[in-house]
């Protein structure tokens, strides 16, 4: 996958499906647009482009953020060997004041030479949203594609979408947020260094994971995981056997008020059965299943006896789950 900023400098040299849309946290919504895409692409030989709106900024300055899904890098990761390009778009003023025809004829079929537009029924886009998919619907002949509006996923009675998945990641609701995700919520970052306290004070060795400051968080505690070693951009950083392994743990998400605290929070995971050296290495942490609220010990002893607990629930949980498999 070729990863690309912004649509100014880009152009294709050869056809192209494209799928257009802000895509917070491809969830069971967002794939089957993914999974149209890919066999458009694939039964015509041509390019398969995702074009993700980034409309952080835009947030950020009116003072609107409350979060996302995915940040920009873990979209790319999460994209990287499903489709040919990622545009990723910050939604700027050069975007948001862009007429909607003139999005369809400068950027879609002059620039990327779009045979197939492939979008959600709700689709909006150009200046003060004028463009919809009736106006997609409508340029059709004119520019020579073909649109295909894919139907919403539902979730009983309501329309899986990533702010109903947001709700329910930051009150917790774990296997609400996993099911209409289609896999469980993920955390995309670098190990970094820590403290070692993990090690050399309680007797585990954690890895160290500091999620993007614009990442939508669900509660403080301890949580059931699973960890993926997965370098896209550097394959050669990848340990012998442990790349691509899905790795049990146990992970603690928070601000570790015990030891001192911090003011922004991290993710400090420690590998069941499992001593390799994984500094500076892209890992995905997968959240399973909650365990408890995070909360201060009176001692390291309390602290040190309660993460022996944490561990032999994590264990029992990912036998379960190995047994259910």
């Amino acid at each position: 996958m070729e990863y690309i900023h912004g649509l100014k400098n880009f152009k294709m040299n050869r056809p192209s499906a494209v799928m257009i849309g802000k895509f917070d946290g491809f969830h069971l919504g967002h794939q089957r647009l993914l999974r149209k895409l890919q066999t458009l692409a694939q039964s015509e030989g041509i390019a398969s482009i995702v074009i993700a709106f980034d409309m952080v900024p835009l947030l950020k300055e009116k003072g609107l953020l409350t979060g996302v899904l995915m940040e920009r890098s873990e979209k790319r990761v999460y994209l990287q060997d499903k489709v040919d390009y990622f545009v990723d778009c910050p939604f700027d003023a050069s975007v948001s004041e862009m007429q909607a025809e003139s999005f369809i004829r400068d950027e879609l079929a002059e620039k990327l030479r779009v045979r197939h537009v492939v979008v959600g029924a709700d689709f909006r886009f150009g200046k003060d949203r004028r463009g919809d998919v009736q106006m997609l619907e409508h340029y059709q002949e004119s520019y020579g594609y073909e649109l295909h509006i894919v139907p919403d996923v539902y979730r009983g009675y309501e329309k899986i979408s990533s702010h109903l998945v947001k709700d329910d990641l930051v009150a917790g609701r774990f296997q609400e947020v996993n099911s209409q995700l289609g896999h469980p919520w993920q955390i995309f970052g670098r190990v970094n260094h820590g403290r070692a306290l993990g090690k050399n004070t309680f007797g585990m060795a954690t890895i160290n994971i500091t999620p993007d400051p614009v990442k939508a968080l669900p509660p403080y505690g301890v949580y059931v995981v699973g960890v993926e070693i997965k370098d896209p951009y550097d394959i050669s950083r990848m340990q012998e056997g442990a790349a691509g392994r899905m790795i049990p743990g146990v992970a603690n998400l928070g601000i570790k008020p015990t030891v001192g605290g911090q003011k922004t929070p991290d993710v400090e995971v420690h590998l069941i059965d499992f001593d390799q050296e994984i500094y500076g290495e892209q890992v995905v942490v997968s959240f399973y299943e909650f365990l408890r609220p995070e909360k201060k010990f009176d001692s390291y002893q309390t602290l040190k006896e309660q993460m022996q607990r944490d561990l032999s629930a994590a264990r029992a949980a990912w036998r379960d789950m190995t047994y259910t498999d």
